[in-house]
């Protein structure tokens, strides 16, 4: 069970980051690894399809994607090819926003992040409520982040964890807080003594709806 959480956490980490990114490529490679949509820009609301390649021959897949607000959706398992191809779809919400959204694909074998991006017209950005927000959102050692976060289940625990601009995860909480009434959820944290300055992400799950949040600040 713990070897499960960790992986899941992992998977969630590379999808925060996501949000960072700025300026991807829509074709996006990792160790030789590729992904491309079918399609550059969708409607909200439509199916898109990604092909990718270079992965272990019939590894298991997960697929994740992050709105332009930094929302993270879950989008379902598939599996590679025999000759490591991968063919797999996502359907956008009717509501979903416009902008660059990023889409991730994590192979369980590989244990590689494969990212590429695509344009959604839909609804705009500034219509949109923010799901996550961090104050302050940048600060220097010492600092405490106060993350909130709405659209989980009424009630359900929470877990979040922090990763850090070398990768490393500097708290993981499973079970570390409870969403209210409304689905909302609130938690504070500092950098440990030794973090080093840097762009941090910190990423929340319900542990029941499977609701993920992901937000980024910066330490000074």
């Amino acid at each position: 069970m713990a070897g499960s959480w960790r992986w899941r956490a992992a998977a969630l980490f590379t999808l925060a980051l996501v949000a960072l990114v700025v300026g991807w490529p829509r074709g996006s490679r990792a160790n030789g690894m590729t992904l491309a949509p079918a399609l550059p820009r969708v409607e909200a609301g439509e199916v898109l399809e990604f092909h990718g390649a270079g992965f272990v021959p019939k590894e298991r897949i997960s697929v994740w994607a992050t709105a332009p607000n930094q929302a993270v959706l879950g989008g379902g398992h598939f599996g590679a090819s025999s000759r490591g191809n991968v063919r797999v779809q996502f359907t956008l919400p009717n509501d979903a926003m416009s902008g660059t959204w990023a889409l991730t694909v994590w192979g369980w074998q590989s244990q590689t992040p494969v990212v590429t991006t695509f344009e959604v017209a839909g609804r705009p950005p500034e219509a949109a409520a923010p799901q996550v927000v961090v104050s302050p959102a940048a600060g220097p050692a010492g600092t405490t982040f106060y993350v909130s976060a709405i659209g989980f289940d009424k009630r359900e625990d929470v877990s979040y964890w922090i990763t850090g601009p070398d990768n490393r995860i500097y708290g993981a909480f499973p079970s570390g807080a409870t969403a209210g009434h409304q689905g909302e959820v609130g938690v504070g944290w500092a950098p440990p003594p030794g973090a080093p300055p840097g762009v941090y992400v910190m990423t929340l799950q319900g542990t029941e709806s499977g609701v993920a949040r992901g937000v980024a600040f910066e330490v000074r």
